[in-house]
């Protein structure tokens, strides 16, 4: 489940994201395909297949599983191609990574 916020016009706008690195939530920023497949040369193929597929922003990757990728008609080399890209965006992005309090705990 993505859980978005409006952000306050002096932040960057961010997506929430349940990661497997850590098994807690942290934000991420808010990237379009577009500027996901340019900043990390995927390619006019790929984009234009997630556009077509529908995701909208490069967190949305992170909540599909490979076998998703493959239903959705891309090879096993895009599919690595699109992993090492989200790699390379959490690993660039993670030191803007927000934690968030776990609400199912007590304060």
């Amino acid at each position: 489940m993505i859980m978005k916020f409006k952000p306050r016009k002096d932040t960057v706008e961010q997506e929430r994201h349940f990661v497997s690195v850590n098994g807690k939530p942290f934000y991420v920023p808010a990237m379009t395909v577009a500027e996901f497949c340019q900043t990390y040369d995927l390619g006019e193929n790929i984009r234009n297949r997630l556009e077509d597929e529908e995701f909208r922003t490069a967190g949305s990757l992170l909540e599909v599983s490979e076998a998703t990728l493959q239903t959705a008609g891309f090879k096993s080399g895009q599919i690595a191609d699109i992993k090492k890209a989200l790699k390379e965006f959490l690993i660039a992005h993670s030191s803007l990574a927000t934690p968030t309090k776990d609400i199912r705990s007590p304060a």
